[in-house]
This record gives C-alpha cells, sequence and structure tokens, in this order.
C-alpha cells in the first residue's frame, strides 16, 4: 500500500516540517559566479529600432504617467481594486532604470518626489501594501493580493537605491521585508497562505527578498528566501519545482497561471545566483525546455488567457487574449536571468525574439499606449490606461538595455543584441568606449568600433543569431565565414583606436512553419516577425507563392511578396509584427498555405449568415463564422462548392469557438454528417460522420479547442462539386436560440 505521498504527489502533513528544517539547515553558500554580467545601467544605450522604442517608453510614458493614481492605494487605503497596488512598484523599477541609463531631468524629478511620498504611507511595522489592517495577508475579496502587491514595492526601492544611491529607500525596504519575516517565520505560518493561484502570487516575492539579501548581505533574508521555496511543498503549496523535476510541464504545474510560474522562476535563478546552488536551475531549465517546445508562438510570448496550454496548435485570434505582455516581459526577466548564470547563445536567442517581436508589438510606437493582450490576428487593443500589462511592459522596455551588452569573467565584452548601441567598459583593466553601427532590422551589416583608453587587450564575443547565418566576421582585414549559431569569439588582441569587427549577416526571409497545422506559414526578415495587412472583409484564400521576397526601398522595413488568390498572383507589402495595426488595421502572423492535395474552393456558403465576419474556406483555422441569428433551427449546415466536380478522399472540418450561448455542435443524437453532391441540383448524400468530434450536449459548453480540426477518410473515393458538413446546433445557456460555428472546411484528393 502506497504512502499519501504516492497518491497524490505531496508529502504528508507531518514530513513538512521535516523539509523545512532540511532546507533551512543548508549551510549559506557564496554568491555564484556569473557566466555574464550585464552592464551598468549607465554604461549602455540602445540607438536603433530598439532604442527607438526605449526612448518612447521614456518620454511618453514613464515621464507623464498619472503618479497620484499609482500613489492612491497607499495614501487612500484600502486599493480601490485589488492588485492596485502593484503599479507605483512597477513604475518605481522601470523609471529606476530608465533615468540611469537617459539621465532625464524629467524622470529624475518625478522621482525625486515621488519616492518620499511613497515611503511617506509606510507604516510603523513597516507595511507597505494597500489594504486595512483586518484585511492584510489574507485572502479576502477585493483584498488578496498583498505579498504580490508589496514584491513590487520591494522591487521598486531596490532599483531606485541600487540606481540612485537613495539610502532611505533601501531601508524602508528593509523594514517591509522584516515584516514578512515575522508574518511568514519559517516552520510558521506559509506564506503560500497569502496568494493566489496555489499560492504563487505571494511566493514570487523570492526575487526581491534574495535582491535584499544581496543588497545588504543580511542572512535574514536568505533563510526567508529559503522557507519561500519550502513552502512550495507543503500544504496546499504549488509543488513548482517537484512538478518540474517530476514532469517538466509547466500546463501540468500548479495551475498553469503563466506570469506568476514564471515570476517564481524568475526568483529561483536570483537564488541560484546568490547561493551557487546550481540544483535549483534544474527545475527552471525543465520549464524553460518547456516552453520553447509546446508553448512559445513564434513572436517570443505565450499564454493564452494568461495560462500555458500544453502545447499543440496555439491559436491567433484576440479571442484567445494570448501573449499578456505581463508574460512576455517576464519571460524576457528569465531569459536575462539565464543568460547571466550560464552564458548560452540559446537564452539570448530568446531574448532577441521577444524583445524586437512580441514586446514591441505590445507597445504602441508612439510610447503611450499598450496592449494587454497581442493577438497574431486581427487587431491590436491600445490602451493608454493603468493596468498589469502597461506597467509590465514600461519595465521590459526599460530592462532592454541591461539586455545588450556584458562582460565575462575573462575579460571579454559579451554582445547579445545587435541593434545599434553605444556604451563603455572597462576591458583590458582600461575605460574602453565601444559604438555598434547596425543596418537591422532591414540589413544584417554591423560594425563595432572602440575608442576611448586605447590600445587595450581584451576578446570579444558575438552572438550570432540563427536567422543570421551563414555570415561573414571580418577582423583586421582578415575573414571568418560563420556557419552556425552561437557565440563566436574574437581571442584577445591589442585593439587602437577606430579598430573593431565588422559582421555581414545573412538578413532576408526565414520561413516559419507551425508543426500542429500544415496549412500555417509565417515568415521572418532578420529578427522581425512579418505581418500581413488585411482588410476585416478580407476573405481571399492566400498561399505562398513561387516569387522570392524582396526588401522595399524607404527607412523602414517593408518586404515585399506575391501571394496567391486561387491561381492569381497577388503582390503584397509585409511589415514587422511590430509596427502592424499601429493605425488600427487589421493583421495577420500566420499566411494560410496551400496543403498538398487540397482542393480550392470557388465559394462557400453556410445555413444562416450569423453575425460574425470570418470564412472558412480560406485556409485559416483562426478566422471563423458562426450562425447565429437569434433563433432555434433543427440543423445547421456549412457548405464548399468547386469550380469542377472534384475526386475527394478526405475530408476536415475546424471548429470555431464556444460561446456561453452556443457555437458547437450538439451530438447527443449523432455525430455532424458529411455530404456530397455531383451537380447543383443533385440530391445530397451523406458520406460518413465527424466521429472525432467530442459526444456534447446542447447546454453545457464542451472542451473544444479554437480552430480544432475533425477528419473523415472516405474508404473509397467519392466525386464532389459540393460539400457540407451538416448538425445540430447547440444553445448553450440561452435556450430560446441555438447556433454552431465554423472556422475551416477543407477537402483533400
Amino acid at each position: 500500500m502506497g504512502t499519501a505521498a504516492a497518491v497524490d504527489g505531496r508529502a504528508p502533513a507531518q514530513d513538512t516540517a521535516r523539509m523545512f528544517a532540511a532546507l533551512l539547515t543548508l549551510s549559506l553558500a557564496a554568491q555564484s559566479p556569473e557566466a555574464l554580467e550585464p552592464l551598468p545601467a549607465t554604461a549602455v544605450h540602445l540607438d536603433g529600432f530598439l532604442g527607438a522604442r526605449v526612448h518612447a517608453n521614456r518620454t511618453a510614458w514613464l515621464d507623464r504617467v498619472d503618479l497620484q493614481e499609482r500613489l492612491a492605494p497607499f495614501t487612500h487605503r484600502p486599493a480601490k481594486q485589488a492588485w492596485m497596488g502593484e503599479h507605483l512598484g512597477k513604475w518605481l523599477h522601470a523609471a529606476a532604470l530608465a533615468w540611469a541609463e537617459s539621465r532625464d531631468p524629467v524622470l529624475k524629478a518625478r522621482l525625486d518626489a515621488t519616492v518620499p511620498a511613497f515611503l511617506a504611507t509606510q507604516e510603523a511595522d513597516g507595511y507597505l501594501g494597500a489594504y486595512l489592517p483586518a484585511q492584510r495577508f489574507q485572502l479576502l475579496p477585493g483584498a488578496d493580493w498583498d505579498v504580490w502587491t508589496i514584491k513590487y514595492a520591494l522591487l521598486g526601492l531596490l532599483e531606485v537605491h541600487a540606481q540612485t544611491g537613495n539610502a532611505e529607500a533601501l531601508a524602508a525596504a528593509r523594514r517591509a521585508a522584516d515584516l514578512l519575516l515575522a508574518t511568514f517565520p519559517p516552520g510558521g505560518r506559509s506564506i503560500v497562505t497569502a496568494g493566489t493561484h496555489v499560492g504563487m502570487a505571494a511566493t514570487s516575492v523570492l526575487e526581491p527578498i534574495v535582491r535584499l539579501h544581496l543588497a545588504t548581505r543580511d542572512d535574514r533574508y536568505l533563510t526567508f528566501a529559503r522557507s519561500i521555496v519550502a513552502s512550495w511543498d507543503g500544504p496546499g503549496g504549488p509543488r513548482i519545482a517537484a512538478a518540474l523535476r517530476e514532469h517538466g510541464r509547466v500546463a501540468r504545474t500548479a495551475n498553469a497561471k503563466a506570469y506568476e510560474m514564471l515570476s517564481n522562476l524568475v526568483g529561483l535563478c536570483a537564488l541560484v545566483r546568490a547561493t551557487g546552488e546550481r540544483q535549483w536551475l534544474e527545475p527552471v531549465l525543465a520549464a524553460w525546455r518547456d516552453v520553447v517546445a509546446h508553448e512559445r508562438l513564434p513572436t517570443g510570448s505565450m499564454s493564452v488567457h494568461e495560462l500555458f496550454t500544453g502545447g499543440g496548435r496555439l491559436p491567433a485570434g484576440p479571442l484567445a487574449n494570448l501573449g499578456e505582455t505581463c508574460v512576455s516581459v517576464t519571460w524576457l526577466q528569465l531569459n536575462l536571468e539565464l543568460l547571466r548564470l550560464l552564458g548560452e547563445a540559446r537564452f539570448g536567442d530568446e531574448i532577441e525574439r521577444t524583445a524586437w517581436n512580441h514586446l514591441a508589438a505590445a507597445q504602441h510606437p508612439g510610447g503611450a499606449r499598450w496592449c494587454y493582450y497581442t493577438p497574431l490576428r486581427g487587431t491590436k487593443p491600445y490602451d493608454g490606461s493603468i493596468t498589469c500589462c502597461s506597467s509590465s511592459g514600461a519595465r521590459g522596455m526599460a530592462l532592454l538595455p541591461r539586455a545588450a551588452a556584458f562582460t565575462a569573467a575573462d575579460g571579454a565584452l559579451v554582445l547579445n543584441l545587435l541593434d545599434a548601441m553605444h556604451g563603455e567598459a572597462t576591458l583590458g583593466g582600461k575605460q574602453v568606449a565601444f559604438s555598434l553601427a547596425s543596418g537591422l532590422p532591414r540589413t544584417g551589416d554591423v560594425a563595432l568600433r572602440f575608442s576611448g583608453d586605447l590600445p587595450a587587450e581584451f576578446p570579444v564575443r558575438i552572438r550570432m543569431p540563427e536567422w543570421g547565418v551563414p555570415a561573414v566576421l571580418k577582423v583586421a582585414g582578415e575573414e571568418r565565414r560563420i556557419e552556425r549559431a552561437g557565440f563566436v569569439a574574437i581571442p584577445a588582441r591589442g585593439w587602437r583606436p577606430g579598430e573593431g569587427v565588422e559582421l555581414a549577416l545573412r538578413c532576408g526571409i526565414t520561413r516559419l512553419s507551425d508543426p500542429h497545422d500544415e496549412a500555417r506559414v509565417a515568415l521572418q526578415w532578420g529578427p522581425c516577425v512579418l505581418a500581413l495587412p488585411v482588410a476585416a472583409d478580407d476573405v481571399r484564400r492566400l498561399a505562398v507563392g513561387s516569387v522570392a521576397p524582396r526588401l522595399l526601398p524607404g527607412p523602414d522595413l517593408r518586404v515585399g511578396i506575391e501571394l496567391l488568390d486561387g491561381a492569381r498572383a497577388v503582390p503584397v507589402e509585409l511589415a514587422p509584427f511590430a509596427e502592424a495595426g499601429r493605425d488600427g488595421g487589421s493583421y495577420r502572423v500566420w499566411l494560410p498555405g496551400l496543403v498538398p492535395g487540397e482542393v480550392v474552393p470557388a465559394r462557400e456558403a453556410r445555413s444562416r449568415a450569423g453575425n460574425v465576419r470570418g470564412a472558412i474556406a480560406d485556409g485559416d483555422r483562426d478566422s471563423f463564422v458562426v450562425t447565429y441569428d437569434g433563433k432555434p433551427a433543427a440543423e445547421d449546415w456549412y457548405a464548399i462548392a468547386f469550380d469542377g466536380v472534384q475526386t475527394i478522399r478526405e475530408v476536415a472540418f475546424a471548429h470555431g469557438h464556444c460561446f456561453h450561448d452556443g457555437g458547437w455542435f450538439d451530438t447527443s443524437r449523432g455525430k455532424p454528417r458529411v455530404q456530397v453532391r455531383a451537380s447543383p441540383d443533385g440530391e445530397w448524400r451523406t458520406v460518413g460522420e465527424l466521429d472525432e468530434y467530442p459526444v456534447t450536449g446542447g447546454t453545457v459548453r464542451p472542451p473544444l479547442a479554437d480552430g480544432q480540426s475533425f477528419t473523415l477518410r472516405l474508404a473509397e473515393a467519392v466525386a464532389a462539386l459540393e460539400l457540407r458538413v451538416v448538425g445540430v446546433p447547440a444553445c448553450g445557456d440561452a435556450p430560446a436560440q441555438g447556433f454552431s460555428s465554423c472556422a475551416e472546411l477543407s477537402a483533400r484528393r
């Protein structure tokens, strides 16, 4: 007979104290040596495409947002909204970094006024949250994000101290942390009991607690950090590290909430930096591998309705609440931590992917608005109001200079981002200035030059992205062909004024395919995933043609390509996903590609027109139609017709979207039927059913994914001029009506 731990994967309650004791008796280790050390925030400045976004973030957002609104949860407790208190800490963190990089006097004045006003709200016991005394550190309606709020207060104050030297900010952070220590002492009340999402919101305070230890060398904070990690495996805990060690799947860990889980993994990396205990990297790397393999969009973000999904075909449209900006930023942070710790180019690749694509796409190019979610198809819901994602997005942009250039233990200058930049570093014992001229994202011409206290002897390493190879590297007139991606090492040499490195990257089209949808194709130029602007009523069938993409003239990245509308070639212009939809227009990243053997229909029809504009024969499972008209119906059908009679061996039907009041087929009396006819006036003949379609009722929303496809493979080929799928519409919670949905209907020879 197994123990309780064998049954549910958790340790029995009587063992919890022993787990705490074992973790807390570990010796306090020395700080872990880092593979790479970011240059100080004052020492590197981005000048190109990313630099323009960093500048806009500072001047149009950090310099201008309403700080009284962000102070209000503390000056007028309780907060009007449960996590309203997080925004000030996020602003402080981003503003301190941005000021250090820019020396912006407007931003400095705002910091100088805001920090004292914030510290004046701290209570005698150190409390820096946003709730009334009776609400604190509990899970009450409207008051269940207390530790989370304090986490961001700590991060903001610690960054203010790090960048400005403000000793009062550090002292306030210590008082706030000391209250947490007293409230959740090791072996006492678990911090999990004060956090939503299986406690992950509260335990994510791990990161600033470790940073506080690094700033003060007070071992009490390191002991508390260890107790936070131990709480994961206590009663009701999320088992983050244990679960990831067991199965390595983020969607099966805790409640799969992406933002909170990634925040905890960032804290675990900080713990490795503080202690040198590399075993804590095992669950982090397991999660990283799973995200890259199963969860990450080609644009460098993840999450559907803010959750990890478990993989498969990821949706693209706005109804999926895709790519929460908080998740994009925390993924960037996690990769920055791993790059610092391990120095491996794969983490730099992910930083680049997110920075140039999903993070930049979430920010309006003007800098004054952000998207909460950023779909790969549709329009961008830019918003200038205060949200968790606008506050996070500003942090992500402010962090980018820290992800651009590093120094290594061997004294090397290490370049991760290849956007234009300039900076200075101590290299070869001397103060050396460097500048990187870059043609990205239009061209791959990159030139690194040195000046300052030269000559100086030091090595250089430059990350070669996968899309950029083969490349040609030139140093002192000698050329070297680079065939593989990764960091390329240039041995130490005595650099003289004006000397440097020239690099010619392969900057052109990279074709991206979806292994879970053979009809999906995306195109990338250099680091930028491209998007196709489309009109809202554009339902043409598009497929990638054979004409080579070409760079169009002009200062901005625009790529010309020919796509197919049926058999007719249509010239179109692609733009970076980061800029698509900036003026409110529609766009799509995934382009529908022709599937081998597919018969392209001439037209489509359905039993009722519905109220959603989309198509079922455009090769795109992210567009869909419905039959909703506010009325019931005994049956619904979706049909496609061909230019002539075709021999059909396979039919595929893709579900559209489930709404609360319908959108699926009720199969309680039979699965959806596939019918064909060989002439315009002929009889419809049933040739099979969609047996893969799940067993459903008419009222309970089934577990159908948007775009989920069901295939009928015919035992014998049939002749068809038209084919259709027929089923019973569902009513959901509105029994006076009923409707269904369809994303795609296709046939193969």
